[in-house]
């Protein structure tokens, strides 16, 4: 069996929005809650979220989820994770909004 990723990239700024988009109130609890929580609930294998390593708070709101969070990289190093996990005979989806078909 294959095994299967999503890659959520929360390493943005929100400049112009003026404050972290992620972290606004949704529904229950928070924008990141919402697209993590429908990650979990997809098909997928494991989720892992790229985060900024100075947005301590929402690295926080990622880890009361299931999934693994890793900082600091940059837009091009996430789509070499990509390659890799590819490389490794996984399938993997940059996961924006919500989830997507993973095959």
């Amino acid at each position: 069996m294959v095994a299967s990723f999503a890659i959520v990239p929360a390493a943005g700024e929100s400049r112009r929005m003026g404050k972290p988009k992620l972290l606004l109130p949704w529904k229950q609890g928070r924008i990141i809650d919402a697209v993590l929580e429908s990650w979990l609930a997809s098909q997928v294998d494991q989720v892992i979220v790229t985060v900024r390593a100075d947005n301590r708070s929402l690295q926080k709101q990622c880890l009361v989820h299931d999934v693994e969070v890793v900082v600091g990289l940059d837009r091009e190093e996430v789509e070499r994770l990509v390659q890799h996990l590819a490389m490794l005979g996984g399938d993997a989806d940059l996961g924006v909004d919500a989830p997507v078909a993973v095959e």
